[in-house]
């Protein structure tokens, strides 16, 4: 039930957080919005971690380095986000990269893509 709820509410910040970005996009451009989103949610990561965990024990070495490339998927998601909502608007933006959403995390977890446990 946790992890239907967090799928819930994660839906709903995608949503916010693209109309929020599209309406900041407007007013300083897309690069300068996706530097503010990102650096305010690297501020926020670290403030919660710092509250949350006890100690500050990092290893970088354990994870494959490809995947530490992630964060540009982030800028990419923002543009792109931004972009569509601009031209579709909300609804067909968000409709639309669901379905993808949907179609590729159905190809990882069928085919055990990433490293991913197989998921027939």
């Amino acid at each position: 039930m946790i992890g239907f709820s967090l799928a819930i509410l994660a839906g709903i910040l995608i949503s916010l957080q693209s109309v929020f970005n599209t309406k900041v996009n407007e007013n300083i451009g897309q690069w300068l919005t996706t530097t503010c989103v990102l650096g305010i949610g690297l501020i926020s990561s670290v403030l919660f971690y710092i509250i949350t965990e006890k100690s500050i024990s990092v290893n970088f070495y354990t994870t494959n380095y490809l995947f530490y490339v992630s964060g540009l998927f982030g800028i990419g998601l923002i543009i792109c986000i931004m972009g569509a909502i601009k031209s579709l608007g909300p609804a067909y933006t968000v409709l639309i990269s669901l379905i993808t959403q949907l179609v590729v995390a159905l190809c990882i977890d069928t085919f055990g893509l990433f490293g991913m446990e197989s998921i027939p």
